[in-house]
Parts: C-alpha cells; sequence; structure tokens
C-alpha cells in the first residue's frame, strides 16, 4: 500500500462518518436535529454539533409565514443573497418578507426600497449571506461583559453568545427581545437561530432602534446606520457592496 492510501485509511478511521452520527442535539436546549449539509437544511442549522461539513438541522417551531412575494419576489431574493441554496431559499425567503412587512411600517415607493435594500444588505453581511444564525465562536470573549452587555452571571457570554440574522448578543438584548417577541430567550437561547425567531429578532433590533431613517439612500447614512448596528464600521467594504447590490436588484 502506498503512502497516500495508508494515510486516506488512516484518517477514515480517526473521522467519523454522517452515517455513524445522524442525531444531533442543541447545547443549551437539547432541541433535536439530524446531520445534514446546511445547504439541505429547512430549518435551523447549527454550529460545532456535527463532524465534517455537516450542521444540526433542526425544524422550525412555527409555521411557514403566508409572506411568499408581498414584498420581494423569489428572484429578488435569490439576487440579492447569492450564495444560497434552493433548499435554504425556500426556508428563508417567505421569513424575510414577513420581516419586511414589520419593518417598513407602512412606507412606500421609493422610500420602501432603500429600506428593503439597506436590511438585507446589513442583515446579509451580519448572517454572512443569511447561511448562519449563530456566531461561530464559543462566546466566551463575551463573559463578564456585566456592564456593556448584561453578563453579569458565569456563563453568559456562551449562554448569549450572537444569534439571530441580525446577530443579537448578551443577556440584556435577550431579556429585550424576550419582551418584545413574548418568548423566553432567556431560558431558551437556541430558539434564535430557527429562521421564524432569527428574522423577528432582527424586526425588534431594527425597530426599537429606529433603524428606518438611516435608509435613504445616502452613503453617509449607511455609514450611521452601520456604526447603529455594529458598534464600528466592521465589515463595512462588505456591507456597501451588498447595499449596492440589492440597490440594482430591486432597481431603486
Amino acid at each position: 500500500m502506498n503512502m497516500l492510501k495508508l494515510c486516506i485509511v488512516f484518517f477514515s478511521l480517526l473521522t467519523p462518518t454522517i452515517s455513524e452520527i445522524v442525531d444531533c442535539s442543541t447545547k443549551n436546549n437539547n432541541f433535536n436535529g439530524s446531520c445534514v449539509k446546511p445547504s439541505n437544511c429547512y430549518g435551523g442549522v447549527y454550529n460545532n454539533l456535527c463532524p465534517s461539513v455537516y450542521k444540526c438541522c433542526v425544524p422550525d417551531i412555527n409555521n411557514t409565514p403566508w409572506f411568499y412575494s408581498k414584498y420581494v419576489s423569489k428572484e429578488e431574493f435569490k439576487g440579492l443573497f447569492t450564495t444560497l441554496s434552493s433548499a435554504r431559499s425556500e426556508t428563508l425567503f417567505p421569513w424575510f418578507n414577513k420581516a419586511i412587512d414589520t419593518v417598513l411600517q407602512d412606507k412606500k415607493g421609493n422610500e420602501n426600497c432603500h429600506i428593503i435594500a439597506a436590511f438585507s444588505s446589513q442583515v446579509g453581511h451580519e448572517s454572512i449571506d443569511l447561511t448562519t444564525f449563530e456566531e461561530f465562536a464559543s462566546g466566551e470573549a463575551y463573559e463578564g461583559r456585566c456592564k456593556q452587555l448584561g453578563n453579569c452571571f458565569t456563563g453568559d457570554g456562551v449562554r448569549y453568545k450572537g444569534r439571530g440574522a441580525i446577530q443579537i448578543t448578551g443577556r440584556r438584548n435577550y431579556q429585550k427581545v424576550s419582551s418584545y417577541l413574548s418568548e423566553d430567550f432567556i431560558k431558551q437561547p437556541d430558539l434564535l437561530v430557527l429562521p421564524s425567531y432569527g428574522f423577528k429578532s432582527s424586526v425588534w433590533f431594527w425597530v426599537s432602534n429606529n433603524l428606518n431613517q438611516f435608509c435613504t439612500g445616502n452613503s453617509l447614512d449607511f455609514l450611521t446606520l452601520t456604526k447603529k448596528i455594529n458598534g464600528g464600521t466592521n465589515g463595512l467594504d462588505d456591507r456597501i457592496s451588498r447595499w449596492n447590490r440589492a440597490l440594482n436588484v430591486l432597481k431603486c
């Protein structure tokens, strides 16, 4: 046996295959799911629970809303989020339109278009093109940040790390979004990874911070919007690139 074949056999013995590890459960709330490629998941995609390229896919507990093409068509949605698979597009498309319905707050015409463009670009950056609603890092970096994030108890940093289409972070924000949506995300933080709550939490953040006022099509306002969301300008080039693409796709 040559060296290449020997290496392949050796690593195949060390690395479990998906046929050996099918079931999975989330760390905080033990939601049951299956290890699949994330592109094939029709529910919430949870990181670091499965081997290799697989993710823990958990069915959404909420029924899909009937907002399929009210604001953004499927073709436009695919143009906004170009890396999504067909399965993920089908899953996220109606929840995105449902979120837009609340975000717009009865805005009309071109103002409507600019809000959708800004929202999609910021959400797209925060969630890496809607491919993850859960921060990859453990959250340990947020431990002890009581004044800033409300993480005053041991384990809060990990338990309340970034989740949702806009990465909601910290016990204080989890408490606020719990009140807004009448759900207990303090006890069940894993809910925010599901498509339904992932988008609903982004709506809470957007509306509570009155972000529509910065959706004018003006680049300086977009910079201010980024700072309101990020606290700085991290990823600004990507956010701007997504924004320009959205303006073109939506024909603002």
